[in-house]
């Protein structure tokens, strides 16, 4: 419990806070009112202060969960996660941009064709080998088609959610855990990314699956874990090529275990070597890739955002490019209508509200373990959209998502065990906690199912000229093979989802 001497006024400043946040969070959200910026940042600033000279989270009591509760509880958030990411995921999205159509139809030639490709796919436009060779087992095991297609991306999806329990459990506990998976559950951000068949979905899979196996092995000190951690670490980096900043945050947190924590955990210099080493080791055709084309990469080459920089002569599109990326969470999000509702914030604003607030605490508590664990995430993993030319890039910015998700489950929880202790709100405080669950699952599923689907340019970015060609084809085959036969306009000659839907009729 708190101290007695902080309880008579301990309540009426955190509604004080949560008052002077959501005050932020409404001029913030006005993006179409310069104006409204500047008051917003303000509320918001006063409010993460405010919350600086609070008592720690460790200070206030909380009921603990049985193991009973703690099970029923992940598998609705999982049924939850799962419903969200196959429901209408005939129709929505509206269709397949190329890019998907290229893995799909490598996948084919793999599965149906003997294709063998390795260092070739590195030049591609979706230079993801790894997930070529997923896709084609995947095909092998229940067939192609546009369905079964995103189906696999919104399953490779919720495949990430034990692995990012895991390692939030173990950092914090049940509660804590259960909270950050049900905001990453709900989250329209990592929705989009689970439905669209994005590629980046590998990177929060094998970046906690390294996490995961890496804080066991600090707690438990089996080298098997240690082991299991470098394989994932390893391997994440044949997917998508924001995860190559994974083995940069293993390493700023090898540093903090060493620097800060090597009394609890006896971590030795040999076993962090021994680590980047097993890394790179399984790496390592990738990385004598790398060497040979004197680069980490085409696409990070050609958009790094030191070429502007170089151009311009200043710094200031660094500046503004920091600021902007900074300001999607809550404000003005990816343009791009493949990613977003072109513009529109990032999270709902229950989510957005309890993330600037987990900031704060986070950033006071940064030397304990959960707190650095997060921020060193959310930054690190930002450096692949904030060392690129593109603002706001959400689909490289995936894998904060969790992160994010984790954020405001602190902030959350703190706000829930600190109101709940004191007797004027206990009995409100219950009945707050699920409504603003279900307000912040409310928002989140009208904006994707009903606001982004009815948006022009988000269904105009998947082509809906080739996806209904494809899938007609697609169709026909299916119903009457051999029937027909096809042909295309020269304007979609080569056309990747085409080609990819329309394989049954391909000869």
């Amino acid at each position: 419990m708190l101290p007695k001497s902080l309880s008579p006024r301990y309540g009426r400043t955190l509604l004080l806070i949560l008052t002077t946040a959501t005050a932020g969070q409404f001029f913030l959200v006005q993006a179409d009112k310069s104006w409204a910026l500047f008051p917003g940042l303000l509320f918001y600033a006063f409010a993460m202060w405010k919350l600086g000279g609070q008592p720690s989270p460790s200070e206030i009591s909380s009921k603990t969960l049985s193991e009973k509760v703690e099970r029923w509880l992940l598998a609705l958030i999982l049924g939850l996660g799962l419903f969200l990411r196959v429901f209408r995921l005939d129709s929505l999205p509206s269709g397949m941009h190329t890019d998907q159509g290229l893995m799909g139809m490598s996948a084919l030639r793999i599965a149906f064709e003997g294709w063998r490709p390795f260092f070739e796919v590195f030049n591609y436009h979706v230079p993801e080998v790894g997930m070529y060779y997923q896709l084609a087992a995947w095909f092998k095991l229940v067939g192609s088609s546009y369905f079964t297609f995103h189906l696999f991306f919104a399953l490779f999806s919720l495949a990430t959610f034990p692995f990012v329990y895991w390692t939030f459990r173990q950092l914090s506990g049940p509660r804590m855990a259960l909270l950050a998976l049900f905001f990453l559950a709900i989250m329209r951000w990592n929705l989009i990314d689970s439905r669209n068949g994005f590629p980046t979905i590998q990177v929060p899979f094998y970046m906690f699956g390294t996490l995961a196996f890496w804080v066991y092995w600090l707690q438990k000190r089996k080298t098997w874990a240690l082991v299991f951690s470098a394989l994932f670490c390893g391997i994440g980096l044949y997917t998508y090529q924001s995860f190559k900043a994974v083995p940069f945050l293993m390493l700023v947190l090898a540093i903090y275990e060493y620097r800060v924590r090597r009394k609890e955990t006896r971590i030795t210099r040999q076993q962090i070597l021994g680590f980047f080493l097993l890394v790179s080791l399984v790496a390592t055709p990738f990385i004598w890739y790398m060497a040979q084309q004197g680069s980490f990469g085409n696409r990070e080459k050609a958009l790094f955002i030191l070429n502007e920089v170089q151009e311009k002569k200043s710094l200031l599109p660094v500046v503004d490019h920091w600021f902007r990326t900074a300001l999607m969470f809550n404000r003005v999000g990816d343009a791009n209508p493949r990613h977003n509702i072109p513009e529109y914030r990032m999270l709902d604003d229950i989510t957005g509200i309890f993330f600037v607030l987990g900031l704060a605490l986070a950033f006071h508590r940064r030397r304990e373990r959960d707190s650095f664990y997060a921020l060193s995430g959310l930054f690190v993993m930002s450096l692949p959209c904030l060392l690129s030319t593109d603002v706001a890039h959400s689909n490289r910015m995936l894998a904060v998502t969790p992160f994010v998700a984790f954020l405001a489950a602190s902030s959350f929880d703190y706000f829930w065990r600190g109101l709940a202790s004191l007797p004027r709100f206990k009995k409100q405080v219950g009945w707050a906690v699920a409504a603003l669950l279900l307000l912040a699952g409310a928002q989140n599923a009208y904006t994707y199912f009903i606001v982004q689907a009815q948006t022009y340019p988000c269904w105009q970015g998947y082509g809906p000229e080739q996806n209904y060609i494809g899938r007609m084809i697609e169709g026909l085959e299916k119903n009457e093979p051999g029937k027909y036969d096809y042909f295309v306009t020269p304007a979609y000659f080569g056309n990747h989802t085409i080609a990819y839907l329309d394989y049954p009729a391909g000869n």
